[in-house]
């Protein structure tokens, strides 16, 4: 009994292992071998044709990044109404460069038009769009570089039709870049695409921004050009509004870039309808916009314009408020302060100041005298205590209402009312008697809680 017991067992093993697609010998899953998996039913014909073109012995290879996340894409690029297909692949018999070949429906049959060469060993995104509204889409393909996570290129690829009705591809631009956007600047309908490359060839690196416009044409063609502050070492976060400059609506762009691993600053630019250009907002923003704190620009008053975050002094005894991790090392978190900048004509204006908890991952709007009001963090509730501050005794005064954080959606917590829900847990408050002395509510509280 306990032989056939281990037979069973044995024969189980085996199977298990033949259909999770593992390999006894090298210990690798199957899909790790050079024939792609067969597609099924009408994309069978597209495989077969693929194969047929390029061979059975190739790795498929994914985008990372955008819409489009498999090997084989299907897009209608000339509005008929008739998908063609672009398959990423590399062939290391060749090299190790990731080539994409084109297929085309001629009657009824998938034909190979086109394979071309990329520009790295991986694929990052590939995007459709009719830039230069002529009714056919620009193919804009991004390659990942050999060992390097930031710097990518960037193809532009348009075609025209040949004699015989057959797509000819051809590759109109190829631009480093760390981060890229399509965006229309000058509202006109069309298009432009936006790069930003940060060229460390040199002793001191320089960071560009460029913006190619896509000709009628069908060429694509550098519009402008900034150089951006040095210090930049990657984008982290982009947001976009519509101002008028010079009595003309243009979109405004904001860059929240990284200067080290744990600090942001935000550059600003729009597009000058006068001087067909980009212009640069801020002349300094590494000064004037630098914040250590991981906080993107937010729309923090909901009028349609984005703010920067800058932080500023928390008055109270303890200039920072501890929440956890510790002081000698990178791992404090702190109540913050924070006053939000609007930028209106080159210029930096206070718009909104907001307590900051990185912790429990809020803000707090301030709707009182900055002098007057302070928050501190209680360690033995764990509650962040919002009081008066007297600024000629230099001390506390009354406490006002107090925020706090439960990851626990079912407990209620006794004494405290419920503000907020977000996605990780409750927010609660406790209000004190001499919160009625600034009108604040439970309501007041909701309203000026924005959760991040």
């Amino acid at each position: 009994m306990k032989k056939k017991s281990l037979l069973l067992f044995v024969l189980l093993f085996v199977l298990g292992i033949s259909l999770s697609g593992c390999s006894l010998v090298s210990g690798f899953p199957m899909s790790k071998t050079i024939r792609p998996p067969r597609l099924e039913g009408e994309r069978q014909a597209l495989q077969l044709a693929f194969e047929k073109n390029v061979g059975e012995k190739v790795t498929l290879k994914s985008p990372s990044k955008g819409s489009f996340l498999s090997p084989f894409v299907l897009y209608d690029i000339n509005g008929d109404s008739i998908e063609e297909a672009f398959v990423f692949y590399s062939d290391s018999s060749a090299d190790t460069s990731v080539r994409v070949n084109i297929l085309q429906k001629i009657e009824d049959n998938w034909v190979s038009v086109a394979d071309l060469k990329g520009s790295g060993n991986a694929v990052y995104e590939i995007e459709f769009i009719d830039a230069n509204i002529d009714g056919k889409s620009e193919v804009i393909i991004s390659w990942s570089l050999f060992d390097n996570k930031t710097t990518r290129i960037v193809s532009v690829i348009d075609f025209t039709v040949s004699n015989d009705g057959r797509f000819v591809f051809t590759a109109k631009a190829n631009e480093y870049f760390t981060y890229k956007e399509l965006i229309d600047f000058d509202l006109d309908g069309f298009y432009e695409l936006c790069i930003l490359y940060i060229d460390d060839t040199e002793q001191i690196p320089k960071t560009y921004l460029r913006v190619f416009n896509f000709m009628k044409t069908n060429t694509v063609k550098l519009a402008s050009e900034l150089i951006l502050d040095s210090n930049i070492a990657a984008v982290s976060k982009t947001h976009k509004d519509i101002v008028s400059l010079n009595n003309k609506d243009s979109t405004r762009l904001f860059l929240d870039v990284m200067k080290s691993e744990v600090g942001l600053f935000t550059e600003v630019l729009v597009w000058s309808k006068t001087e067909n250009k980009l212009t640069r907002q801020l002349k300094n923003p590494l000064a004037d916009t630098f914040r250590k704190a991981m906080i993107h620009t937010r729309d923090i008053d909901n009028d349609g314009y984005y703010e920067i975050p800058v932080i500023t002094e928390l008055i109270g005894v303890r200039q920072k408020q501890l929440i956890s991790g510790s002081e000698e090392t990178n791992d404090a978190l702190y109540i913050e302060m924070l006053k939000w900048l609007s930028v209106e004509n080159g210029k930096l204006k206070q718009d909104v100041l907001t307590i900051y908890n990185p912790s429990d991952l809020y803000f707090f709007k301030v709707n009182w005298r900055v002098n007057s009001i302070t928050a501190r963090y209680d360690e033995k509730s764990g509650d962040v205590v919002f009081c008066e501050w007297s600024e000629k005794a230099n001390k506390y005064g009354d406490d006002l209402f107090a925020l706090k954080f439960s990851g626990n959606v079912s407990k209620v917590l006794s004494g405290y009312t419920l503000v907020a829900s977000g996605e990780k847990g409750n927010y609660w408050c406790v209000i004190y008697p001499a919160a009625k002395r600034y009108s604040i509510t439970v309501d007041y509280i909701s309203k000026n809680l924005l959760l991040i």
